[in-house]
């Protein structure tokens, strides 16, 4: 298939209408009003999401659209200070591409969206998780050149603490795990180097976000704290042996005195949340985290 006619394709709705997205997705009252407030920003993506977006994996989990409105609704709590409404617009892709195609070594592949609503999603998961708790959230501002700044600001008890929010692309990992069916063909089947070399470039991504995260620690206010939360999608048991010791090591590394604002990195899995954390950190502020409950983060749902 030619790119363009692909390109074209990708652009066809593929619901009738908001209400037959919000139906199939069984969103309620306050849910559907998250989305009718914001239509001009997030119609476009509704109307072409992923038909599996509106479905759960089992009965117990809410399907991701009604997540998404959810997410919208605590960023638009008053707890929340900031233009909300750029936070929006960078959800839906409001000025981006919307659509990934690309050509490839044998046509052109696709993926419905692009990373840009998921990365976004997971720093409003985030967000949402400390406005539930009942604390004050300021979004990023426009930075001065030159200044990287993390998402947002929490004002805890006992400081203000800048939070960083960082995914690994889950596309990514599958085709570093399994091979990539679309180049290598769907019987391939992956070589013991070629295994050691995907789950080599799985840390390299890690490292790479790690170390961008760290990067903007240079660049927040004197008085704030600082975390990174990491999505990587899968159980450590999953991502292989490189990364697991690069995630290992880190602790090791946190010696120096100007890393005692840094209270370490959160990785949500599955069935557990890894808190590694700072030991040269406030213990004030590692106590609040934990009281608050940071170690069962994979078990909230706003």
């Amino acid at each position: 298939m030619e790119l363009k006619t692909l390109k074209s394709m990708m652009e066809e709705p593929i619901y009738s209408s908001l209400d037959e997205v919000f139906e199939k997705a069984d969103l309620t009252k306050v849910e559907r009003e998250a989305f009718i407030r914001n239509k001009s920003y997030c119609e476009y993506w509704l109307l072409r999401s992923k038909r599996g977006y509106h479905l759960s994996f089992n009965s117990e989990e809410a399907n991701f659209i009604k997540r998404l409105a959810r997410v919208i609704n605590c960023l638009e709590s008053d707890l929340v200070l900031g233009d909300k409404k750029q936070k929006i617009k960078e959800l839906f892709g409001v000025g981006q591409p919307i659509h990934r195609v690309y050509k490839i070594k044998n046509g052109c592949r696709s993926s419905q969206n692009s990373p840009i609503l998921e990365n976004t999603y997971f720093e409003l998961l985030i967000l949402s998780f400390f406005v539930e708790s009942g604390y004050n959230v300021e979004l990023a501002k426009v930075s001065e050149p030159g200044k990287r700044i993390p998402e947002f600001v929490v004002s805890l008890n006992s400081s203000k603490l800048s939070v960083e929010a960082k995914k690994v692309n889950n596309d990514s990992i599958l085709d570093n795990i399994f091979g990539d069916s679309f180049i290598d063909g769907i019987d391939h089947r992956r070589s013991q180097s070629e295994q050691d070399k995907g789950y080599e470039r799985i840390k390299s991504q890690i490292e790479k976000r790690y170390e961008d995260a760290m990067d903007k620690y240079k660049h927040i206010n004197a008085s704030e704290q600082y975390i990174i939360f990491m999505s990587i999608n899968y159980n450590n048991s999953h991502i292989g042996t490189p990364a697991i010791n690069f995630l290992n090591s880190l602790q090791s590394h946190w010696t120096e005195q100007e890393l005692s604002g840094f209270a370490g990195l959160v990785i949500p899995e599955d069935k557990q949340t890894i808190f590694i954390q700072n030991n040269q950190c406030s213990k004030n502020l590692l106590h609040e985290l934990s009281s608050l409950g940071i170690e069962d983060f994979h078990n909230y749902v706003p």
